[in-house]
């Protein structure tokens, strides 16, 4: 919510006075005073995800130490016994940040989408303690590389994108490393899927020609390219696990593999270059095996 829609619950709480009982506050007060307060806790998780911003720092104990410094400053300013608990949860998921070894090649995208997480939290809206459980759900970050038997849960798959986008950011940041390949592979063409006629996290098949790639301009050693308007990556650690794998060039024309995946965070990745040209948030990402075609 934001600071007009706080001084318009706080009126109306004011204002309210005729509705006290007997028996308490009445359920006009009740409502205010819950709004009042969900606003408070929306305007403080925006003022500690503006605070956690990561800048151009990759090392992971150094982006640890360094949001943990920004909570420690944030604990000086006043903030609701709410928004304590945030920055309780959020110290405690940068203190185990180093662990994340597997996420050494982009951590400083990693620690950006963290950083999101209160604001994302917040736009997700409720009640103060719909916000409080998203937040606690909101990290599931494994101490293992993140396509382990024990993470399937956390990955759905056929997903519309309306539906995408209520899926934690952790979570979906996840999913464009995994390492299992889809189970069904549907073949289709780039404009089909800039057409929203796929759902997000399938297996799907692309034939074109190459128009465009990183070349070596990696910011978190994904290979990047584009068939027409399509955005495709290939990630570091498919990369080390298929030394041999296919980086096309320019005028290639190839077959890709791979998972879909719908990036609405990449405006706020650290690495976000606005030069680049990107007409949809739709890629193919990983991409899990490429072949060039006659």
């Amino acid at each position: 919510m934001t600071t007009t829609k706080l001084a318009a619950a706080v009126a109306t709480l004011l204002l309210a006075g005729p509705a006290f009982s007997q028996g308490g506050l009445g359920s006009a007060v009740r409502k205010a005073q819950q709004a009042a307060d969900a606003a408070k806790l929306s305007i403080e998780l925006r003022r500690i995800s503006a605070a956690l911003k990561s800048g151009d720092e990759e090392d992971l104990e150094k982006l640890a130490q360094n949001g943990r410094d920004a909570i420690a400053k944030l604990r000086a300013e006043t903030f609701s016994i709410e928004g304590v608990s945030a920055l309780d949860k959020l110290d405690a998921v940068y203190a185990g940040l180093p662990k994340k070894t597997w996420a050494k090649d982009y951590a400083g995208d990693f620690a950006a989408i963290i950083a999101l997480t209160p604001g994302w939290v917040a736009d997700e809206g409720g009640t103060v303690e719909e916000m409080n459980k998203r937040l606690d759900e909101a990290f599931p970050i494994p101490d293992a590389q993140p396509d382990t038997q024990e993470m399937f849960k956390l990955f759905p798959e056929d997903v519309p994108i309306e539906k995408f986008k209520h899926i934690f950011p952790v979570t979906i940041f996840l999913m464009k490393h995994r390492l299992k390949r889809p189970k069904t592979i549907t073949k289709t063409t780039v404009d089909d899927i800039l057409a929203d006629k796929l759902h997000v996290q399938i297996g799907a098949q692309v034939e074109g020609v190459v128009n465009w790639t990183t070349d070596g301009r990696e910011f978190d050693q994904d290979y990047c390219f584009n068939i027409g308007d399509l955005h495709l990556e290939i990630t570091p650690e498919w990369l080390l696990l298929h030394p041999h794998f296919i980086k096309p060039k320019v005028g290639d024309k190839v077959r890709v593999t791979g998972w879909t995946y719908w990036d609405y965070f990449h405006p706020a990745e650290h690495d976000f270059d606005p030069k680049e040209k990107r007409f949809t948030d739709w890629e193919i990402h990983p991409v899990q095996s490429i072949e060039r075609v006659p």
